[in-house]
């Protein structure tokens, strides 16, 4: 058996206990373009993916991770927030989470990728409407007025497996963890996992 083979049948493992740990309803993934697999950033920039949980309860789980141009994990977070909203509003809270956390830890040139499509048009495009979702796409906007370079990208759900496992396993903590260059072993198979697709 080869390793992608050996990753996979882990990765498969992965998911049917976390499905079976809890059942979330299932933040669709957004339809149309972007890209199916990880791909690592230019050289010293940092990409950060984030995604979003939401549960029956009304509990959001919030995930990110952030690699650089190598796929190595300089940080990786998740965090619980109690209150029900919709999807797309979950998604910009996730990323504006995912975004703070790094910025704080000194990370200044980020690409944000999310699979949540209408997110990144807005960010990308600065569209600001009255709502909440706005309000969180300004908070992200915002970052870039502290002296941070801050890019968007668009990625497939495919591509973003880390972050949504990152945000399904924030459940079981309940509260903001935050890893500096690990990850928990549960979410490792997909990081390498991205690290094989890339080199690949």
């Amino acid at each position: 058996m080869d390793a992608l083979s050996v990753i996979e049948k882990a990765v498969n493992i992965v998911n049917e206990y976390q499905a079976a740990r809890a059942e979330p309803k299932e933040v669709p993934p957004a339809a149309g373009g972007g890209q199916k697999i990880w791909q690592a950033p230019t050289s010293g920039t940092f990409k950060i993916n984030s995604d979003a949980a939401v549960y029956g309860d009304g509990t959001l789980g919030f995930g990110g991770i952030v690699r650089d141009e190598m796929g190595e994990v300089m940080l990786a977070t998740c965090d619980v927030y109690e209150g029900g909203c919709d999807t797309d509003v979950a998604e910009a809270m996730a990323a504006r989470h995912a975004v703070k956390v790094a910025v704080e830890a000194g990370l200044r040139n980020i690409v944000l990728e999310s699979d949540c499509l209408k997110l990144i048009t807005h960010l990308k495009k600065g569209l600001l409407e009255n709502s909440g979702f706005s309000l969180i796409v300004k908070d992200i906007l915002l970052f870039r007025s502290s002296n941070v370079s801050l890019a968007f990208n668009h990625v497939r759900r495919e591509g973003n497996r880390v972050a949504h496992q990152l945000a399904q396993m924030s459940r079981t903590f309940r509260e903001l963890r935050v890893w500096i260059e690990e990850v928990p072993n549960e979410v490792w198979t997909y990081v390498l996992s991205d690290m094989i697709s890339m080199n690949a």
